[in-house]
């Protein structure tokens, strides 16, 4: 059995960029199981609510429910910020 695929992507002020970069991989053949986002260090508030948009979106829509999501923090800490 192979191994699921992790899309790791950046995330800007845009979060819908985060979910149509996973269409290309899929059409591809690439089992996609895991989505990693990495906040890019544009303007905080703008960041924050892209992160909530996705989030929502990770959690609510039945199309992206299957895949594991995680955001990551570029911060010093190099703590995990969220995860569902």
């Amino acid at each position: 059995m192979n191994k699921p695929e992790v899309l790791i992507a950046t995330l800007g002020t845009e979060s819908q960029v985060v979910t149509l970069s996973l269409l290309e991989p899929e059409r591809m053949g690439f089992d996609v199981g895991e989505v990693v986002v990495v906040p890019t260090a544009a303007r905080a508030d703008k960041i924050r609510e892209s992160i909530e948009r996705l989030d929502e979106a990770f959690q609510t829509d039945p199309r992206l429910r299957r895949y594991r999501y995680r955001l990551v923090s570029t911060g010093d800490d190099g703590q995990e910020e969220g995860a569902s």
